[in-house]
Protein backbone atom coordinates (compact mmCIF):
# COMPACT_ATOMS: atom_id res chain seq x y z
CA UNK A 1 0.00 0.00 0.00
CA UNK A 2 1.89 2.81 -1.13
CA UNK A 3 2.15 6.17 1.04
CA UNK A 4 -0.62 8.23 -0.77
CA UNK A 5 -3.33 5.95 0.24
CA UNK A 6 -2.05 7.65 4.03
CA UNK A 7 -2.36 11.58 2.83
CA UNK A 8 -4.74 13.34 5.14
CA UNK A 9 -6.51 16.47 3.85
CA UNK A 10 -3.45 17.01 1.11
CA UNK A 11 -0.61 16.01 3.53
CA UNK A 12 1.72 12.90 3.17
CA UNK A 13 3.40 10.94 5.34
CA UNK A 14 6.91 9.75 4.85
CA UNK A 15 6.30 5.95 6.32
CA UNK A 16 3.44 3.91 7.53
CA UNK A 17 3.45 1.32 10.66
CA UNK A 18 0.79 -1.34 10.44
CA UNK A 19 1.21 -2.53 14.24
CA UNK A 20 -0.60 -6.02 15.24
CA UNK A 21 -0.31 -6.00 19.03
CA UNK A 22 -0.30 -2.89 22.04
CA UNK A 23 3.57 -3.68 22.59
CA UNK A 24 4.12 -2.79 18.69
CA UNK A 25 1.95 0.16 18.74
CA UNK A 26 3.80 1.74 22.28
CA UNK A 27 6.79 1.37 20.48
CA UNK A 28 5.70 2.68 17.04
CA UNK A 29 4.76 5.97 19.16
CA UNK A 30 7.62 6.23 21.07
CA UNK A 31 10.01 6.23 18.82
CA UNK A 32 8.15 8.78 16.79
CA UNK A 33 8.14 11.02 19.88
CA UNK A 34 11.88 10.07 20.55
CA UNK A 35 12.81 11.64 17.32
CA UNK A 36 10.44 14.37 16.64
CA UNK A 37 7.90 12.85 14.26
CA UNK A 38 4.13 13.66 14.18
CA UNK A 39 1.93 10.62 14.11
CA UNK A 40 -1.92 10.39 12.53
CA UNK A 41 -3.66 7.08 13.45
CA UNK A 42 -5.77 4.92 10.91
CA UNK A 43 -8.37 2.97 11.39
CA UNK A 44 -11.33 2.15 9.16
CA UNK A 45 -11.02 5.65 7.40
CA UNK A 46 -14.43 6.30 7.61
CA UNK A 47 -14.42 9.59 8.50
CA UNK A 48 -10.81 10.86 8.10
CA UNK A 49 -11.44 13.97 6.41
CA UNK A 50 -12.41 14.99 10.03
CA UNK A 51 -9.77 17.84 10.99
CA UNK A 52 -7.74 20.08 10.10
CA UNK A 53 -4.86 19.51 7.47
CA UNK A 54 -2.11 18.05 9.83
CA UNK A 55 1.05 21.38 10.85
CA UNK A 56 3.20 17.75 10.79
CA UNK A 57 2.86 14.28 9.89
CA UNK A 58 5.43 11.94 9.31
CA UNK A 59 4.49 8.53 10.25
CA UNK A 60 0.74 6.93 9.34
CA UNK A 61 -0.04 4.51 12.48
CA UNK A 62 -2.32 2.21 10.66
CA UNK A 63 -4.58 0.05 13.39
CA UNK A 64 -6.46 -2.09 11.36
CA UNK A 65 -4.88 -5.29 11.85
CA UNK A 66 -5.34 -4.95 15.70
CA UNK A 67 -8.49 -6.11 15.77
CA UNK A 68 -10.00 -9.12 17.96
CA UNK A 69 -12.22 -9.48 21.18
CA UNK A 70 -10.33 -10.17 24.22
CA UNK A 71 -12.74 -11.05 26.32
CA UNK A 72 -16.65 -11.55 25.93
CA UNK A 73 -18.53 -11.89 29.76
CA UNK A 74 -21.67 -12.26 28.25
CA UNK A 75 -23.14 -12.82 31.88
CA UNK A 76 -21.70 -9.26 33.00
CA UNK A 77 -22.99 -7.64 29.29
CA UNK A 78 -19.58 -6.36 28.81
CA UNK A 79 -16.86 -7.16 26.14
CA UNK A 80 -12.99 -6.00 25.73
CA UNK A 81 -11.98 -5.50 22.51
CA UNK A 82 -8.32 -4.46 20.17
CA UNK A 83 -9.42 -0.60 18.85
CA UNK A 84 -9.15 -2.19 14.88
CA UNK A 85 -12.23 -4.49 15.29
CA UNK A 86 -15.09 -3.51 13.13
CA UNK A 87 -18.18 -2.34 14.50
CA UNK A 88 -19.54 -4.80 11.85
CA UNK A 89 -17.06 -7.96 13.43
CA UNK A 90 -18.43 -6.67 16.59
CA UNK A 91 -22.06 -7.35 16.09
CA UNK A 92 -21.59 -10.59 14.35
CA UNK A 93 -19.95 -12.03 16.65
CA UNK A 94 -22.16 -10.69 19.94
CA UNK A 95 -25.31 -11.32 17.95
CA UNK A 96 -24.13 -15.60 18.57
CA UNK A 97 -25.01 -14.52 22.13
CA UNK A 98 -28.21 -12.36 22.06
CA UNK A 99 -26.23 -9.14 22.59
CA UNK A 100 -25.34 -5.81 21.03
CA UNK A 101 -22.99 -2.74 20.94
CA UNK A 102 -25.53 -0.15 20.80
CA UNK A 103 -23.72 2.37 18.81
CA UNK A 104 -24.63 2.89 15.37
CA UNK A 105 -22.99 4.57 12.65
CA UNK A 106 -22.10 5.49 8.76
CA UNK A 107 -20.31 2.07 7.29
CA UNK A 108 -20.14 -0.18 9.84
CA UNK A 109 -18.17 -2.88 8.03
CA UNK A 110 -15.15 -0.43 7.87
CA UNK A 111 -15.56 2.06 10.71
CA UNK A 112 -13.32 0.58 13.63
CA UNK A 113 -14.70 0.57 17.75
CA UNK A 114 -11.28 2.40 18.13
CA UNK A 115 -12.22 5.47 15.17
CA UNK A 116 -16.11 5.05 16.90
CA UNK A 117 -14.79 6.43 20.35
CA UNK A 118 -12.34 8.81 19.41
CA UNK A 119 -14.21 10.80 16.54
CA UNK A 120 -17.65 10.65 18.52
CA UNK A 121 -19.14 9.62 15.47
CA UNK A 122 -23.14 10.86 15.20
CA UNK A 123 -25.77 8.17 14.49
CA UNK A 124 -29.59 7.47 14.71
CA UNK A 125 -29.27 4.90 17.79
CA UNK A 126 -28.67 8.20 19.62
CA UNK A 127 -32.10 9.27 20.05
CA UNK A 128 -32.25 6.29 22.50
CA UNK A 129 -28.76 4.80 23.45
CA UNK A 130 -27.09 8.47 23.78
CA UNK A 131 -23.41 8.75 22.75
CA UNK A 132 -21.18 6.43 22.19
CA UNK A 133 -19.05 7.18 25.12
CA UNK A 134 -21.83 6.28 27.04
CA UNK A 135 -21.42 2.41 26.15
CA UNK A 136 -17.49 2.81 26.89
CA UNK A 137 -16.41 1.38 30.38
CA UNK A 138 -12.62 1.75 30.17
CA UNK A 139 -10.02 2.14 27.34
CA UNK A 140 -6.56 1.43 26.83
CA UNK A 141 -4.03 4.20 24.97
CA UNK A 142 -1.20 5.30 24.35
CA UNK A 143 0.01 8.99 24.89
CA UNK A 144 2.17 10.60 23.09
CA UNK A 145 5.24 9.57 24.39
CA UNK A 146 4.68 6.58 23.90
CA UNK A 147 3.31 5.67 27.68
CA UNK A 148 0.36 3.11 27.70
CA UNK A 149 -2.32 4.22 30.09
CA UNK A 150 -5.32 2.35 31.65
CA UNK A 151 -8.87 4.80 32.27
CA UNK A 152 -11.91 3.61 33.72
CA UNK A 153 -12.77 -0.33 34.34
CA UNK A 154 -14.27 -3.66 33.14
CA UNK A 155 -17.58 -2.98 34.98
CA UNK A 156 -20.34 -0.97 35.50
CA UNK A 157 -19.62 0.05 38.63
CA UNK A 158 -16.26 1.96 38.06
CA UNK A 159 -15.58 5.10 39.90
CA UNK A 160 -11.57 5.06 40.49
CA UNK A 161 -10.12 8.31 39.04
CA UNK A 162 -10.57 10.52 36.12
CA UNK A 163 -13.26 9.72 33.52
CA UNK A 164 -10.73 9.98 31.34
CA UNK A 165 -12.28 7.76 28.97
CA UNK A 166 -15.24 10.65 28.42
CA UNK A 167 -12.34 13.22 27.71
CA UNK A 168 -10.91 11.14 25.12
CA UNK A 169 -14.65 10.78 22.95
CA UNK A 170 -14.30 13.26 20.16
CA UNK A 171 -10.24 13.73 20.25
CA UNK A 172 -9.54 12.01 17.04
CA UNK A 173 -6.31 10.57 18.34
CA UNK A 174 -5.12 14.26 19.19
CA UNK A 175 -4.44 13.23 22.68
CA UNK A 176 -3.92 9.47 22.77
CA UNK A 177 -3.72 6.26 20.73
CA UNK A 178 -6.90 4.32 21.48
CA UNK A 179 -5.69 0.57 21.63
CA UNK A 180 -8.43 -1.46 23.78
CA UNK A 181 -11.87 -0.35 24.52
CA UNK A 182 -14.16 -2.27 27.69
CA UNK A 183 -17.50 -2.05 26.43
CA UNK A 184 -21.13 -1.99 27.91
CA UNK A 185 -23.48 -4.15 25.91
CA UNK A 186 -26.76 -4.35 25.43
CA UNK A 187 -29.77 -7.37 24.92
CA UNK A 188 -30.23 -7.53 21.42
CA UNK A 189 -34.28 -7.08 20.75
CA UNK A 190 -36.68 -10.27 20.33
CA UNK A 191 -38.29 -8.09 17.34
CA UNK A 192 -37.31 -4.77 15.21
CA UNK A 193 -39.32 -3.66 12.45
CA UNK A 194 -38.22 -0.16 9.81
CA UNK A 195 -41.31 1.97 9.00
CA UNK A 196 -40.88 4.10 5.88
CA UNK A 197 -43.69 7.19 5.43
CA UNK A 198 -43.47 10.12 2.88
CA UNK A 199 -44.18 13.62 2.99
CA UNK A 200 -44.70 16.20 0.81
CA UNK A 201 -41.85 18.37 3.09
CA UNK A 202 -39.71 17.61 5.77
CA UNK A 203 -41.33 19.90 8.48
CA UNK A 204 -44.38 17.88 8.18
CA UNK A 205 -42.32 14.65 8.99
CA UNK A 206 -41.21 16.24 11.76
CA UNK A 207 -44.51 17.58 12.84
CA UNK A 208 -45.69 13.87 12.63
CA UNK A 209 -42.63 12.56 14.31
CA UNK A 210 -42.96 15.28 17.32
CA UNK A 211 -46.59 14.35 17.77
CA UNK A 212 -45.51 10.26 18.48
CA UNK A 213 -42.97 11.47 21.02
CA UNK A 214 -45.39 13.63 22.60
CA UNK A 215 -48.43 10.60 22.91
CA UNK A 216 -45.21 8.68 24.45
CA UNK A 217 -44.54 6.05 21.69
CA UNK A 218 -41.31 4.47 22.21
CA UNK A 219 -38.46 5.15 18.97
CA UNK A 220 -35.23 3.16 18.65
CA UNK A 221 -34.24 5.06 15.48
CA UNK A 222 -35.46 8.00 13.57
CA UNK A 223 -34.07 9.25 9.96
CA UNK A 224 -35.61 11.80 8.40
CA UNK A 225 -34.17 13.21 5.14
CA UNK A 226 -36.07 16.13 2.70
CA UNK A 227 -36.24 15.89 -1.05
CA UNK A 228 -32.63 16.95 -2.16
CA UNK A 229 -31.23 14.40 -0.05
CA UNK A 230 -33.78 11.75 -0.64
CA UNK A 231 -32.36 11.69 -3.97
CA UNK A 232 -29.30 10.62 -2.82
CA UNK A 233 -30.76 7.21 -2.14
CA UNK A 234 -33.17 6.91 -5.34
CA UNK A 235 -36.37 8.39 -3.38
CA UNK A 236 -38.44 10.98 -3.80
CA UNK A 237 -40.24 13.29 -1.48
CA UNK A 238 -38.56 13.99 2.19
CA UNK A 239 -38.59 10.94 3.65
CA UNK A 240 -39.43 9.62 7.78
CA UNK A 241 -37.74 6.48 8.50
CA UNK A 242 -38.34 5.07 11.93
CA UNK A 243 -37.33 2.17 13.81
CA UNK A 244 -39.08 0.32 16.47
CA UNK A 245 -37.50 -2.43 18.92
CA UNK A 246 -38.66 -4.57 21.39
CA UNK A 247 -40.61 -7.74 22.63
CA UNK A 248 -42.76 -8.95 19.93
CA UNK A 249 -45.89 -7.78 21.63
CA UNK A 250 -43.94 -4.64 22.01
CA UNK A 251 -43.14 -3.92 18.52
CA UNK A 252 -46.76 -4.76 17.09
CA UNK A 253 -47.89 -2.16 19.30
CA UNK A 254 -45.62 0.61 18.43
CA UNK A 255 -46.07 -0.37 14.72
CA UNK A 256 -49.81 0.17 15.05
CA UNK A 257 -49.63 3.52 16.79
CA UNK A 258 -46.59 4.83 14.02
CA UNK A 259 -49.24 3.38 11.64
CA UNK A 260 -52.01 5.68 13.06
CA UNK A 261 -50.21 8.84 13.61
CA UNK A 262 -48.03 8.78 10.33
CA UNK A 263 -49.86 9.83 7.06
CA UNK A 264 -48.70 7.66 4.10
CA UNK A 265 -46.75 5.57 6.58
CA UNK A 266 -46.24 2.05 5.15
CA UNK A 267 -47.29 -0.43 7.06
CA UNK A 268 -44.50 -3.04 5.59
CA UNK A 269 -41.24 -2.82 6.50
CA UNK A 270 -38.72 0.13 4.43
CA UNK A 271 -36.71 -1.76 1.82
CA UNK A 272 -33.70 -3.54 3.67
CA UNK A 273 -30.96 -1.32 3.79
CA UNK A 274 -32.11 1.94 3.70
CA UNK A 275 -31.57 3.63 6.72
CA UNK A 276 -28.02 2.16 6.50
CA UNK A 277 -28.06 4.20 3.33
CA UNK A 278 -29.64 7.59 4.25
CA UNK A 279 -26.87 7.20 7.34
CA UNK A 280 -24.53 7.06 4.17
CA UNK A 281 -25.34 9.71 2.71
CA UNK A 282 -23.25 12.82 4.03
CA UNK A 283 -20.46 10.53 3.31
CA UNK A 284 -21.01 10.42 -0.01
CA UNK A 285 -22.21 14.03 -1.32
CA UNK A 286 -19.37 16.12 -2.14
CA UNK A 287 -20.18 18.44 1.26
CA UNK A 288 -21.50 17.48 4.32
CA UNK A 289 -21.92 19.95 7.15
CA UNK A 290 -22.70 18.18 10.44
CA UNK A 291 -24.66 20.87 13.02
CA UNK A 292 -25.23 19.61 16.33
CA UNK A 293 -27.81 21.81 18.90
CA UNK A 294 -30.03 21.22 21.60
CA UNK A 295 -32.85 19.49 20.31
CA UNK A 296 -35.34 21.81 21.57
CA UNK A 297 -33.78 24.35 18.70
CA UNK A 298 -32.78 22.33 15.77
CA UNK A 299 -35.68 23.16 14.04
CA UNK A 300 -34.54 26.93 13.74
CA UNK A 301 -30.74 25.82 13.00
CA UNK A 302 -32.31 23.87 10.23
CA UNK A 303 -34.44 27.09 8.48
CA UNK A 304 -34.23 27.53 5.65
CA UNK A 305 -31.92 24.27 4.63
CA UNK A 306 -31.99 22.05 1.83
CA UNK A 307 -30.17 18.82 1.53
CA UNK A 308 -30.89 17.58 5.31
CA UNK A 309 -30.42 14.36 7.02
CA UNK A 310 -31.55 14.80 10.48
CA UNK A 311 -31.34 12.27 12.99
CA UNK A 312 -34.36 13.04 15.20
CA UNK A 313 -34.41 13.50 18.24
CA UNK A 314 -30.17 13.19 18.89
CA UNK A 315 -29.41 17.12 18.15
CA UNK A 316 -27.76 15.98 15.04
CA UNK A 317 -27.91 16.67 11.54
CA UNK A 318 -26.38 16.88 8.19
CA UNK A 319 -26.31 19.31 5.21
CA UNK A 320 -25.16 17.72 2.03
CA UNK A 321 -24.64 19.31 -1.42
CA UNK A 322 -21.77 18.63 -4.27
CA UNK A 323 -20.30 21.84 -3.72
CA UNK A 324 -20.24 24.71 -1.32
CA UNK A 325 -18.09 27.89 -0.67
CA UNK A 326 -17.10 29.87 2.29
CA UNK A 327 -20.27 31.85 2.42
CA UNK A 328 -22.64 28.93 2.63
CA UNK A 329 -20.46 26.77 5.29
CA UNK A 330 -20.61 30.50 7.47
CA UNK A 331 -24.14 30.92 7.45
CA UNK A 332 -24.96 27.20 8.74
CA UNK A 333 -22.45 27.63 10.82
CA UNK A 334 -23.58 31.01 12.62
CA UNK A 335 -27.03 29.14 12.44
CA UNK A 336 -26.04 26.91 14.81
CA UNK A 337 -23.75 28.47 16.72
CA UNK A 338 -26.04 31.11 17.86
CA UNK A 339 -28.44 28.85 19.00
CA UNK A 340 -25.64 26.73 21.63
CA UNK A 341 -24.56 24.37 18.48
CA UNK A 342 -21.80 23.67 16.52
CA UNK A 343 -21.26 23.03 12.77
CA UNK A 344 -18.41 20.43 11.81
CA UNK A 345 -16.98 20.25 8.15
CA UNK A 346 -17.10 16.37 7.55
CA UNK A 347 -16.35 16.04 4.26
CA UNK A 348 -15.40 18.79 1.74
CA UNK A 349 -12.89 18.58 -1.30
CA UNK A 350 -9.43 19.89 -0.10
CA UNK A 351 -10.11 23.29 -2.35
CA UNK A 352 -12.67 24.54 0.38
CA UNK A 353 -10.95 22.85 3.47
CA UNK A 354 -8.21 25.59 2.79
CA UNK A 355 -10.17 28.20 3.31
CA UNK A 356 -12.51 26.49 5.99
CA UNK A 357 -11.61 25.64 9.46
CA UNK A 358 -12.84 21.95 9.78
CA UNK A 359 -14.26 22.88 13.39
CA UNK A 360 -15.57 26.71 14.00
CA UNK A 361 -15.83 28.38 17.23
CA UNK A 362 -13.65 26.01 19.89
CA UNK A 363 -16.38 24.99 22.34
CA UNK A 364 -13.22 24.72 24.36
CA UNK A 365 -11.58 27.77 25.24
CA UNK A 366 -8.18 27.49 23.77
CA UNK A 367 -5.59 27.90 26.61
CA UNK A 368 -7.21 25.09 28.46
CA UNK A 369 -7.37 22.78 25.38
CA UNK A 370 -3.74 23.21 24.76
CA UNK A 371 -2.93 22.66 28.51
CA UNK A 372 -4.91 19.08 28.37
CA UNK A 373 -2.91 18.76 25.07
CA UNK A 374 0.57 19.48 26.54
CA UNK A 375 -0.33 17.29 29.53
CA UNK A 376 -1.14 14.19 27.48
CA UNK A 377 1.04 15.12 24.14
CA UNK A 378 4.05 17.35 25.42
CA UNK A 379 6.09 17.24 22.02
CA UNK A 380 2.54 17.36 20.07
CA UNK A 381 3.32 13.78 18.66
CA UNK A 382 0.08 13.26 17.72
CA UNK A 383 -2.14 14.54 15.36
CA UNK A 384 -0.71 18.02 15.57
CA UNK A 385 -2.67 21.06 13.94
CA UNK A 386 -5.38 18.79 13.56
CA UNK A 387 -7.77 19.97 15.96
CA UNK A 388 -10.20 23.36 17.26
CA UNK A 389 -7.35 26.18 17.70
CA UNK A 390 -4.47 24.64 15.36
CA UNK A 391 -4.10 21.94 18.44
Amino acid sequence: MGLATYAVNGAAPSRHVAPTSVDAVVAAVREADDVGQAVVCFGGRTRLEVGNTPARYDVALDLGALSGIVEHEAGDLTATVLAGTTVGDLARTLADKGQMWPVEVARPRSATVGGIIAGAAPGPSRLRYAHPRDWVLGIRAVRGDGTLTKAGGKVVKNVTGYDLTRLYAGTYGSLCVIVEANLKLWPLPDSERTLLSRFDDIAAAWDAIEALRREGVELDAVVTADRAAASYVGEIGALALLRLRGARPVVARLVDAVSRGLTGCDPDDARPGLLEELVDVPFRAGVGLRLAAPESRMREVLQGAVGIVRFDGAGTAFLVREKADETWVTRWRDAAETREGSAILERAPLSLRQRVDTWGTPILPRTLAARIKAALDPRGTLAPGRMAGGL
